[in-house]
């Protein structure tokens, strides 16, 4: 499925969107060649190390399509309670003579929306 408003463009051509499946047909030539395109209306944050220029090369008949993935990696984080940016350890006795930490759990698309002084939580979705 396709990103809602993604478009490609090539040359100095108008952008053309993506259909709802995510496709877009484009023209080849007989003997292959290339498709230099740009992806557009795209967060950069999804574009990955490639960035919205693409390069997909092709033969006469293969390959029958070319897949320009964009990542989506999420950022987990948690904020001690009151805040707790200002670097200060977090300790929170238990009990048990064990720790346990409360806060608040957050999750960002773009790392820029993560804030200074956040901490990472690592672990499986």
């Amino acid at each position: 499925q396709g990103l809602p408003g993604a478009a490609l463009a090539r040359g100095a051509s108008d952008p053309e969107p993506f259909g709802e499946d995510g496709c877009l047909d484009l023209r080849r030539r007989r003997e292959g060649g290339r498709h230099v395109c740009r992806i557009v209306s795209v967060p950069s944050c999804l574009l990955g190390p490639e960035g919205a220029e693409r390069t997909v090369a092709y033969g006469p008949t293969e390959p029958p399509h070319a897949d320009l993935d964009l990542g989506c990696s999420l950022w987990f984080y948690w904020i001690p309670p009151g805040g707790g940016l200002d670097g200060s350890p977090l300790v929170a006795d238990d009990e048990e003579g064990g720790s346990s930490a409360s806060g608040t759990v957050f999750v960002a698309l773009d790392p820029d929306h993560v804030p200074e002084g956040a901490r990472p939580l690592h672990g499986v979705v």
